[in-house]
């Protein structure tokens, strides 16, 4: 099934914030571009995809939902925490453009009551689902950004697990997926693996910065590594990292040694480490705890920065250092992204 995406959003990594995955990366843009967002689906014919799904309710006037709306709920809970997570949006009508093209987003439907609405999904969060889904959010766009109006539009989204499968009740009793831009019904051979599944670790890059003197000015070190926030080991770990933006990677360990690596470089050519980045991999013996960080590069700055160059006012949307990244690890998918160090963060901490 096609999963061509128009303009709007790509079906790739987020690119350009701290550790967001797909589905968070939809909320955030809803949540801070509000209703000029949700007109800009419908403007810009925003198709559904793995990540996206628009809902009507079945009577925008009618106060409080229905018993179809709680079952179109629990299907798409169901269906985006079997499978990458996902967000819907509830007030959009959205049809098919031809009989092989996803629904595409066409019309605005507002949700009268909409508080009331809001009101009833929450209440059912924790029955519409078995197991429950512990970080799933409803929150309200309202017409025009008008919180004194009763209208608007509902945004639920629906984290990842990584748990057994859930099922989705109010008289569904199925176990739903999430594949291109519909949600289908898990098949036996499907459901059972997930059931007798090995359960995966929860890896996410993260960083920590620290300062070097060098007479009255410093240079900025980026220690970066992985972080297992999840409940299972992660085996086989490997990251490649590349610096974009005033980075370069650092020829010593995180302990200051040649020698010290956590996780080996990989020897590649200049080419590939200009290309693609470096790729440092652990082996048998390299285990992520879960809740715990592995350190494994240094990158360094390019610049020298004056400790009074941030003491005025900064702008938060400016980036100073920019690098990318990819994740591995034995049985689980390839995380990648980027991650901006920008003004704001470099001044809080200079300010330390």
């Amino acid at each position: 099934m096609s999963t061509r995406v128009k303009p709007g959003f790509s079906e790739q990594p987020y690119k350009g914030s701290d550790y967001l995955d797909n589905a968070q990366y939809i909320l955030k843009q809803i949540l801070e571009g509000k209703y000029q967002r949700i007109m800009q689906f419908i403007s810009d014919g925003q198709e559904e995809h793995l990540w996206l799904d628009f809902k009507e309710n079945s009577d925008p006037t009618r106060p409080g939902i229905s018993g179809d709306d709680k079952k179109n709920y629990a299907k798409a809970l169901s269906g985006f925490s079997n499978a990458n997570g996902g967000v819907v949006v509830w007030g959009i009508k959205a049809r098919k453009e031809s009989s092989h093209s996803p629904d595409v987003a066409c019309e605005s439907k507002p949700i009268m009551n909409v508080k009331r609405f809001l009101t009833d999904l929450n209440s059912i969060t924790g029955s519409a689902l078995v197991p429950v889904n512990n970080g799933i959010q409803n929150q309200i766009i309202f017409v025009d950004n008008d919180e004194s109006r009763d209208e608007g539009f509902v945004v639920t989204y629906v984290p990842e697990t990584d748990g057994l499968p859930h099922r989705a009740m109010c008289r569904e009793n199925i176990y739903y997926t999430r594949s291109g831009d519909s949600f289908y019904m898990l098949e036996h051979h499907q459901l059972a693996d997930m059931f007798g599944k090995r359960q995966k670790p929860d890896l996410h890059i993260f960083y920590r910065l620290q300062k070097r003197q060098v007479g009255d000015k410093f240079k900025l070190e980026l220690i970066v590594g992985i972080e297992n926030k999840g409940r299972y080991l992660a085996t086989y770990p490997a990251l490649r990292l590349k610096p974009i933006q005033r980075l370069e990677l650092s020829r010593f360990g995180v302990n200051g040694n040649s020698g010290g690596w956590v996780l080996f470089p990989q020897v590649q050519s200049h080419e590939s480490i200009r290309d693609q980045g470096q790729l440092f991999s652990g082996g048998v013996n390299d285990t992520i705890y879960p809740q715990t960080k592995l350190e494994v590069a240094v990158l360094d700055s390019t610049i020298e920065i004056h400790r009074d160059q941030y003491i005025f006012e900064v702008n938060p949307n400016t980036t100073v250092f920019l690098f990318s990244y990819e994740i591995f690890c034995e049985g689980c998918p390839t995380k990648s992204g980027e991650v901006a160090v920008t003004e704001d963060k470099l001044k809080l901490f200079i300010e330390l």
